[in-house]
């Protein structure tokens, strides 16, 4: 999973996109964007993914395919959540906003993974708030509660990426609270990636166990 990997995906969607606009296509500009944003977000090049996120939400928002919202959502709000652990309160705000058209919009057409990331990002959300003193109330039980159910749900899907993700996540937030079972989490996560060949991936768990 080099960087080659990476720079020839987005030739291949920089053709896809090329052809779209040329033949008047605008949906397929807006699927292309958003595959753009997600290769970009895997490279953690995240201002360049929020920029094709951005475009491709204005297209498919407008066309309301409701599927491709999930993983617009998903990102953006991913983003702004990465922005807000960097002091940017005005992004946390951002983010409830995006958490909020996600679960809405997962609701609507009953897709589990949406459905899982929605209670992720709930779990997320509230535990920056309770860690930040926006929120001083004892939440640990609640997040916890969040997780476990989105976990549940992608454990019986198909999406083995997914559910190391959401294992990362939780295990993020465990070790956050300096909860030793944390690393219960980021080893299985590790273990999924390492079977699917996302090295990149095994290497950030590994940096995130040295902590």
């Amino acid at each position: 999973q080099g960087m080659g990997n990476y720079r020839k995906a987005i030739e291949c969607f920089k053709q896809y996109l090329a052809i779209s606009e040329k033949i008047g296509n605008r949906l397929g500009v807006g699927i292309a964007s958003v595959n753009y944003a997600e290769v970009y977000y895997e490279m953690d090049e995240f201002n360049e993914a929020k920029k094709w996120f951005i475009r491709g939400k204005k297209i498919i928002e407008s066309a309301d395919l409701k599927y491709y919202l999930i993983a617009i959502y998903r990102g953006l709000f991913r983003i702004e959540m990465l922005n807000a652990e960097n002091g940017d309160r005005k992004a946390l705000e951002v983010a409830e906003a995006y958490a909020d058209r996600l679960e809405k919009t997962s609701n609507e057409i009953g897709v589990d993974e949406g459905i899982a990331h929605s209670l992720i990002a709930k779990g997320m959300l509230l535990h920056f708030k309770e860690r930040v003193k926006i929120n001083n109330a004892d939440i640990k039980d609640e997040v916890k509660n969040y997780f476990e159910k989105a976990i549940g749900i992608l454990e019986k899907g198909n999406d083995e990426k997914l559910l190391a993700e959401a294992l990362v996540d939780y295990g993020t937030i465990l070790q956050k609270s300096n909860e030793k079972y944390a690393d219960r989490y980021f080893n299985r996560a590790k273990n999924i990636f390492r079977e699917l060949h996302l090295e990149k991936r095994v290497k950030k768990i590994d940096d995130l166990l040295l902590k």
